[in-house]
């Protein structure tokens, strides 16, 4: 499931985050969280980064608010033979930037994964107005019409999906 939360009302976000909390509820109380780091997103968030034991290659990474560690955003990534792809995407609409570090860290993730950063996304959502921005469109990339499936690639050929980022070191950053 992908929530579109540039289009869907309050209340839509919020039983998505439910469903999202539920599941890492789950999982600690399962014990399947076997390592967890923190990593530094912005002054506002810390992404947590929760590898799961059940050897399918399924990645969660949670988002939280340093001002009192509310759950700001969560994501699933699975790990395939030639990329990375983006199975749960959910970001609060009431702290920005939030979806765009979640897909900036499955980048890197899936750059640490050997997978040249390569990810695929499916983008369910359609823009409120004709021509308007897709889900990943308003966080901040673009790609061409058409197809719904698209990879997200930091080393960009024409036709798949590309980040407007730039990159630094070896992480991708989103271009001021």
């Amino acid at each position: 499931m992908t929530y579109d939360i540039y289009q869907v009302k309050q209340e839509h976000y919020v039983e998505a985050a439910k469903a999202f909390i539920l599941q890492v509820n789950a999982l600690i109380k399962s014990k399947t969280v076997i390592d967890q780091r923190a990593i530094q997103a912005n002054d506002a968030l810390n992404i947590a980064e929760s590898y799961l034991t059940d050897g399918d290659g399924v990645f969660k990474f949670i988002a939280l608010t340093k001002a009192g560690g509310s759950v700001a955003g969560l994501m699933t990534l699975k790990v395939q033979d030639t990329d990375v792809k983006v199975e749960d995407l959910c970001a609060s609409p009431t702290l920005p930037g939030t979806g765009t570090e979640l897909i900036e860290r499955a980048v890197q993730f899936s750059e640490r994964r050997g997978k040249n950063g390569c990810l695929t996304l499916t983008d369910m959502s359609k823009p409120k107005v004709e021509g308007g921005k897709t889900f990943y469109g308003a966080l901040g990339f673009i790609g061409p019409p058409g197809d719904l499936k698209r990879t997200l690639n930091p080393n960009a050929n024409p036709g798949i999906w590309t980040p407007l980022q730039k990159q630094s070191g070896k992480s991708w950053i989103k271009k001021k």
